[in-house]
């Protein structure tokens, strides 16, 4: 886009798929443990607790489980 003798570049997607790769590459490998920034697990039949307390913004990360 041109205006007034001004450039203007955007960037448009992200290579998603490379990233969740990468990710998962240094979470198997042991490069990177998530474990300090989780702060709260809940069954997942308790999705409505966890999604007040994210809302609330009383949490790091918070799991979901099975």
């Amino acid at each position: 886009m041109i205006l007034k003798d001004v450039r203007l570049y955007g960037i448009t997607g992200r290579h998603i798929f490379a990233t969740w790769y990468k990710a998962a590459r240094f979470l198997q490998s042991g490069l990177l443990d998530p474990s300090p920034i989780i702060t709260h697990r809940f069954p997942l039949a308790e999705f409505d607790q966890a999604m007040d307390l994210i809302a609330h913004g009383e949490c790091g990360k918070v799991l979901l489980l099975p």
